[in-house]
């Protein structure tokens, strides 16, 4: 059935597996090393959840938000709005 034999398919997807792991990290070790995307570009911030009821790795307790947006306040940080960013 297998012209190969199913320990050398193994052995082929275990090898694929470790090159595209490899390439994932060499990616994100460049990314991470890398800063030139820390100076290009328009920073965004994003929050998946913001409450105190119900708690999750994306939840972020009010009070957490509340003292982010008020350094952002107190450092004279704005916000762009999406259509003046695609005018600009």
């Amino acid at each position: 059935m297998y012209k190969y034999g199913k320990s050398c398919i193994k052995k082929i997807l275990c090898f694929l597996a470790i090159c595209i792991a490899i390439l994932a990290i060499s990616f994100g070790v460049m990314w991470g090393l890398s800063t030139d995307y820390k100076i290009y570009g328009v920073p965004v911030l994003n929050y998946h959840q913001v409450n105190d009821e119900k708690h999750s790795a994306l939840t972020l307790h009010v009070d957490q938000f509340r003292e982010q947006m008020e350094y952002l306040h107190n450092q004279d940080i704005t916000r762009l709005r999406w259509l003046n960013y695609m005018i600009i």
